[in-house]
């Protein structure tokens, strides 16, 4: 009798091992199956979310206004031509001013309208270097905005220039890739104001800054507004040192996201620069991208002179003049970021 009833619980613990056994590996395989399903569809950005589903991101603190990637720029016209590829510590203090103001009218000003020797032309001029491709831009160096499908804004700064996070956050990706971004971090802006609402409404964004030379931040650290997370350099596609500024919607499926594959560009039979400067995939990138200067000028706590309210401005058609361009703006205004696509190598020279 007691070696049945010893059996019987025998056997009941084994079937209850045995049961927790198949329920670990059912759980196992929902994980794998998840896991392999995020790679197919989100390639490698897969583990990202897949551990933010997991393990959510912590909190970062409420919205409270935003602040320029970069606090400050060389006076380019008035640099010298050691000055102008010196990096970031060897440009004299003197010779930097503060971020100019994002203005689409003045970037599309046509260069041959502007004289030399004119303050207010040569603070054009220095617009036009510091935002070399405008936000949906081309490279053709119109400085005319939704004239492509570059989904971000070029911002030429010199080796070395610190970059600060916009808006408190939290940092989602750091990479260090050699192609395309090159060196990026993006951060998770939580409850901020959403750019297409008109009654207050919020959302989540993706800021992101490429071609980092070095990243002072890790995944998953909670920044705050104006915190110094990196500096700018030339990794990835790059022809010069700069930072491409992007802000991304929730919607997009990848961060930073880019408007088209190379898959499309070939075949539209276009080369990487040609989709571009032709306005390939520029709905998608309306749909899941947003301005990032007019959004950060809009929401801007620092100073009077820099705030950004009201309508957002439109190209004008600039005043005409007989002035010719010195032949030292070619050198200043050259087209600077070429991203890539992963994987491929592209070199442009003017």
């Amino acid at each position: 009798m007691e070696d049945e009833q010893y059996t019987t619980e025998n056997s009941g613990e084994k079937q209850h091992e045995l049961l927790l056994f198949e329920r670990q590996t059912l759980f196992v395989i929902i994980g794998i199956s998840v896991l392999t399903l995020l790679v197919y569809f989100f390639g490698t950005d897969a583990k990202d979310l897949f551990t933010n589903i997991v393990t959510p991101l912590p909190q970062h603190q409420a919205f409270d206004g935003t602040v320029y990637p970069i606090k400050k720029v060389p006076d380019w016209v008035h640099l010298t031509e050691e000055e102008r590829i010196a990096s970031y510590d060897l440009i004299p203090e003197e010779k930097y001013i503060g971020v100019p103001r994002y203005s689409p009218a003045r970037l599309a000003t046509s260069i041959e309208s502007l004289e030399w020797n004119n303050p207010e032309h040569d603070e054009i001029r220095n617009e036009k270097i510091t935002y070399s491709v405008p936000y949906m831009g081309s490279y053709k160096l119109d400085g005319k905005e939704y004239a492509g499908s570059h989904a971000a804004v070029d911002i030429k700064v010199p080796q070395g220039t610190p970059i600060y996070a916009i808006a408190n956050g939290v940092v989602t990706k750091v990479s260090e890739s050699l192609y395309g971004f090159g060196h990026h971090i993006v951060i998770q802006h939580n409850d901020v104001p959403d750019p297409d609402s008109t009654e207050g409404a919020s959302t989540t964004l993706h800021s992101s800054y490429s071609h980092l030379s070095k990243v002072l931040v890790a995944e998953r650290d909670v920044v705050t507004k104006g915190q110094l997370i990196g500096l700018s350099g030339s990794t990835g596609t790059a022809t010069t040192p700069h930072m491409h500024f992007q802000i991304d919607r929730d919607q997009a499926g990848w961060h930073p996201y880019w408007p088209f594959t190379s898959k499309e560009a070939a075949e539209a039979g276009l080369s990487f620069f040609q989709a571009i400067n032709n306005g390939l995939g520029k709905e998608n990138g309306l749909a899941y991208t947003v301005h990032p200067l007019v959004y950060v000028q809009k929401y801007l706590k620092e100073t009077k002179r820099l705030a950004v309210a009201g309508p957002v401005e439109t190209a004008v058609t600039p005043e005409t003049s007989s002035a010719k361009i010195s032949p030292r703006l070619t050198f200043l205004i050259e087209p600077i970021v070429q991203e890539l696509f992963v994987g491929e190598t592209i070199t442009l020279k003017i």
